[in-house]
C-alpha cells in the first residue's frame, strides 16, 4: 500500500494549519449514453470468473513451479498453460454508463489491486491483482485491460515451520516488472531478494536488499519502468538498483524521504527538509532539486511525456492546493511549469494522490470522489465511487480512452468489490 507521500506530507505540514472544506460545483458523471456502446474487451470468449487453479494445499502441484533463486517454498510461477486458462470476467458496471469492471471472483477472501502500481502504454493497460480463496496461499496475477492473464505468482500466507517467508512489493510497467521476496537467512536480518523480468517472462534474481539499519525491516515500496528499480527502504532512505544489479543510496539527507516514481532512468523522490520538495536522480548522478523548494510540492507523476504535481500554498488560517504541469523533465532548468487548476481541499485535508496519463490528471479529492482534470485547459470532471463504496488503492492508470481504479467497502482493506474501467468520454468536464 502506498503511504509514502502521506508520511512525508504529514512531516512537512505538522506545524501548518489544518484546512478543511467541502466540494462545490460537482460536475458529476454523465449518466446518459453519449459515450456509445461499451466495449467489454476483446472478442474472444471469456470465463465468468477466475478459473480454479487447483490449489488445495501449499505444495508443488499442477501448474506451479519454483522461481529459480527464490527461497525454498516462498515463490512459485504459474505455467503458460495455467496462465492461459486463468481469465477474469468483464461485465458492465451496474450503476454507470461508459463503464466496465472485473468483479471479485466468487469465494474470494482476498482481492485487491496493488495500490499505485499499473501501466498504460496506449496499446494496453496492466495491473497486478492480488487474490486468494483460502488461507494457505496468495496469488499475484499480472492482468491486462481485457481480462487476460499475462503471468502469475504464488506464495504462502503462513509457513507451518514458522520460518520467515515473505512475498513483498510488486511493481508493473508497460515492459517490465519487479517483485520482492524474503526467506530464511542465517543472519539476524531477513534478506530481500529483488527479482526483475520482462512482462510475461520468468523473473531473475537481480540482487538482495537489506535494511540500511539492519533488523527485520523491508522495502516499503519498489518502482520500475525500463529496468532501473527504485526502492523506498525507510522513512529517510531511498535506494536505486541499477540494471547491472549494483545498489546505491540516492536519498539520505537527514529528512523524511519517500519514493514518488521511476520514469525511464530517472527516479523521482519526495523529501521534506522543510517543505515537501521533489527531487530527481539519474544513474551515476546526484540527487537534484527538480521543483521550486520554497513552495510545497507533492504527488508528482509522469507518463514520460507530461508530468503533473500538486502545489501547496499555506497561509494563516488556511491554504490552497493547485494542480501544475510541465512537459516531462529531469532537470530543474528544463521544467516549463504551468498552473492547471485549483484543487478542492476536502474533509480529508490536503490531497496528495495524483496520476497522469494522455493529457489528463486524476486527484483523489474525497474517499469516494476522484477529480479528473484535462491538463490542456483545467476542465474538471468528478468520478464518483459506486454507492456505499470508496475508491481503494486510487487510480492505477489513465489510458487514451479509460481510467482504471478499484472500489470497495470502506472497511475492506484487502477485499475490493471490483477493478473498474471508466471511459473518459462518459465524464462531464466543466471549465475552471
Amino acid at each position: 500500500m502506498r503511504c509514502s507521500e502521506t508520511a512525508v506530507l504529514v512531516a512537512a505540514l505538522a506545524t501548518a494549519c489544518t484546512c478543511a472544506g467541502s466540494e462545490s460545483g460537482d460536475a458529476g458523471v454523465d449518466a446518459g449514453s453519449d459515450a456509445g456502446p461499451e466495449d467489454l474487451g476483446s472478442d474472444s470468449p471469456r470465463d465468468t470468473g477466475l478459473v480454479d487453479s487447483g490449489i488445495d494445499a501449499w505444495a508443488l502441484d499442477g501448474g506451479w513451479s519454483p522461481v529459480p533463486g527464490a527461497p525454498t517454498g516462498c515463490l512459485e510461477i504459474a505455467s503458460p498453460e495455467l496462465v492461459a486458462a486463468t481469465t477474469w470476467a468483464i461485465e458492465r458496471c451496474p450503476d454507470r454508463a461508459g463503464c466496465r469492471r472485473i468483479p471479485a471472483p466468487a469465494g474470494s477472501t482476498t482481492f485487491f489491486v496493488e495500490r499505485a502500481h499499473g501501466a498504460q502504454d496506449g496499446a494496453r493497460g496492466l495491473v497486478a491483482i492480488v487474490h486468494s480463496s483460502d488461507e494457505i496461499s496468495t496469488e499475484e496475477w499480472i492482468v491486462d485491460d481485457q481480462g487476460r492473464t499475462i503471468s502469475g505468482f504464488r506464495g504462502p500466507q503462513i509457513r507451518p515451520e514458522g520460518e520467515p517467508c515473505w512475498q513483498g512489493e510488486y511493481d508493473v510497467s508497460a515492459t517490465s516488472f519487479a517483485l520482492l521476496t524474503a526467506g530464511p537467512d542465517p543472519s539476524p536480518t531477513v534478506t530481500q531478494g529483488l527479482f526483475r523480468g520482462a512482462i510475461g517472462s520468468v523473473p531473475g534474481r537481480v540482487t538482495d536488499l537489506d535494511a540500511p539499519s539492519g533488523g527485520r525491516a523491508f522495502a516499503q515500496e519498489i518502482r520500475i519502468d525500463t529496468g532501473r528499480v527504485g526502492a523506498w527502504m525507510s522513512s529517510q532512505v531511498v535506494q536505486a538498483v541499477e540494471v547491472d544489479g549494483s545498489i546505491s543510496t540516492i536519498a539520505d539527507i537527514g529528512a523524511s524521504c519517500s519514493l514518488l516514481d521511476v520514469v525511464g532512468d530517472a527516479i523521482f523522490v519526495l523529501c521534506a527538509p522543510r517543505l515537501p520538495t521533489v527531487y530527481a536522480q539519474l544513474p551515476g548522478g546526484p540527487l537534484e532539486v527538480l521543483l521550486d523548494p520554497t513552495i510545497g510540492n507533492n504527488g508528482l507523476d509522469s507518463d514520460g511525456t507530461t508530468m503533473a504535481w500538486l502545489r501547496y500554498r499555506l497561509v494563516d488560517g488556511g491554504g490552497t492546493v493547485e494542480l501544475w504541469t510541465s512537459p516531462h523533465a529531469v532537470h530543474a532548468a528544463d521544467v516549463q511549469e504551468r498552473m492547471v487548476a485549483s484543487v478542492p481541499v476536502s474533509s480529508m485535508g490536503y490531497p496528495y494522490e495524483l496520476r497522469v496519463g494522455f493529457g489528463y490528471a486524476a486527484v483523489l479529492e474525497q474517499p469516494d470522489v476522484i477529480g479528473v482534470y484535462r491538463l490542456s485547459d483545467g476542465a474538471r470532471a468528478t468520478l464518483q465511487a459506486p454507492a456505499g463504496e470508496q475508491w481503494r488503492g486510487f487510480v492505477h492508470w489513465i489510458g487514451p480512452t479509460e481510467i482504471a481504479a478499484s472500489s470497495g467497502p470502506p472497511t475492506a482493506l484487502t477485499n475490493y468489490t471490483a477493478l473498474i474501467f471508466v471511459r473518459i468520454d462518459s465524464l462531464t468536464f466543466v471549465p475552471p
